[in-house]
């Protein structure tokens, strides 16, 4: 065999090597990828949970502790989009994935809103309770 040859090899080698310790990497990084997707599975609200939690949404604004809104979640005859995402998206569904239980996600989404001007505006005279 030539040097020429045995160089090609060893650099041939070499990068196999480098492949192969690529490969070991990624399909490492694509376990923990896949155990923190799991993790999120097991905190992450389920469509009847979050269906759950807009009912409750809707039945707190319109509750005398709430916002005092007749028609709850609906606002100038169209449901209140802007309500919807600001409590449950921004607010139950991040404590859920924190790993509140649902109460305690309820509770931060009642805290969120009674720090809201529409809430004070309702009750002049409430501190939130």
């Amino acid at each position: 065999m030539k040097i020429w040859q045995i160089a090609v090899v060893v650099v041939l080698g070499a990068m196999a090597f480098y492949q192969w310790s690529e490969v070991r990497s990624l399909r490492a990084e694509l376990a923990d990828r896949g155990r923190v997707l799991k993790e999120c599975q097991q905190t992450m609200p389920t469509r009847q949970e979050l269906t759950a939690a807009a009912q409750w949404l809707h039945e707190f604004y319109r509750s005398q502790d709430g916002l005092q809104r007749p028609q709850g979640l609906w606002i100038q005859d169209r449901p209140d989009f802007e309500g919807m995402s600001a409590w449950i998206l921004d607010v139950y569904v991040w404590a859920r994935a924190e790993g509140a239980s649902e109460e305690e996600a309820r509770q931060r989404v009642v805290r969120a809103i009674q720090g809201s001007d529409e809430w004070k505006l309702k009750h002049p005279a409430g501190t939130p309770k």
